[in-house]
């Protein structure tokens, strides 16, 4: 899927030299707003105290979190210049359930037991903020690169009667909250086929390591809008995201991956 997704995105890219928003190559300003149903696979591991490892756990798997839902979505930008623009993003997933786990799991300090019944939850929300220019622009087209950050705001528990050493049968709670922003660069493009139809590509990438934190994100989608009226149209797009975060800090030591695929549709307006 994430081969599908870098590929689509940079077929448009390079087929339709054009921009990352789902709207008009004259509107000064643009929103889009919707619903995103993506498939989600998330990882997670939380390390004890004194180097001890925890275990590697599939979210969904392991601790039941539901691997659909469907996550609200929205993205503003204005056009300050003829090439410049800024944008904002936000999309938000959270997911709880309670489930008789199958397997030891050593989540930090803790030991949950097989067969027992452990309450888990993630959530995490997503900014984006970032200012491209567009390299080449005609009356239908535009095509650009982009500079941002990524704040990726996660907070996952569990909770159950678990073990610590040689203490037993103790309820226990272990919970991480990490905000970490990471660096991207990016392309965009769209293209009008006619007054009413147009296709729009975004890709976004970056790694780094600083400190404690090593961080890793592919962001990209593809899709085609519909501008229904002047100054409001719907639209679909197919979405992939990728993010890794591994980190050795005092409060979290472990790593937390997730990744979302699937379609997202919206309401979008440019004025």
């Amino acid at each position: 899927m994430r081969t599908s997704a870098i590929a689509m995105a940079a077929l448009l890219v390079t087929a339709f030299p054009a921009a990352a928003h789902a709207q008009r190559a004259e509107n000064r300003f643009y929103g889009k707003a919707g619903a995103f149903f993506p498939s989600v696979n998330s990882n997670l591991r939380i390390d004890g105290d004194n180097g001890n490892i925890g275990t590697e756990i599939d979210l969904e798997s392991d601790l039941g979190l539901p691997k659909h839902k469907a996550l609200p979505f929205g993205l503003i930008g204005w056009r300050f210049s003829e090439n410049w623009r800024v944008e904002a993003e936000y999309f938000s997933l959270s997911r709880e359930t309670t489930k008789v786990i199958d397997r030891e799991l050593a989540i930090g300090s803790t030991t949950f037991p097989i067969k027992g019944s452990v309450t888990s939850g993630l959530s995490t929300d997503v900014y984006r903020v970032g200012i491209g220019r567009s390299f080449a622009s005609g009356p239908n087209y535009e095509f650009g690169g982009s500079i941002g950050i990524h704040f990726s705001n996660f907070a996952v528990f569990a909770e159950g009667v678990g073990n610590i050493g040689t203490t037993t049968g103790t309820l226990r709670s272990e919970r991480r909250n990490q905000l970490v922003p990471l660096p991207t660069l990016g392309l965009y493009g769209s293209f009008d086929i006619d007054e009413t139809f147009g296709l729009v590509a975004r890709v976004n990438y970056f790694q780094l390591k600083i400190s404690d934190y090593k961080g890793q994100l592919l962001d990209a989608s593809v899709g085609i809008n519909a501008m229904i009226h002047k100054n409001f149209g719907i639209g679909a797009d197919l979405r992939y995201v990728d993010y890794r975060l591994r980190a050795t800090a005092d409060d979290f030591t472990g790593r937390v991956r997730y990744d979302f695929y699937g379609p997202f549709v919206y309401a979008v307006v440019g004025f």
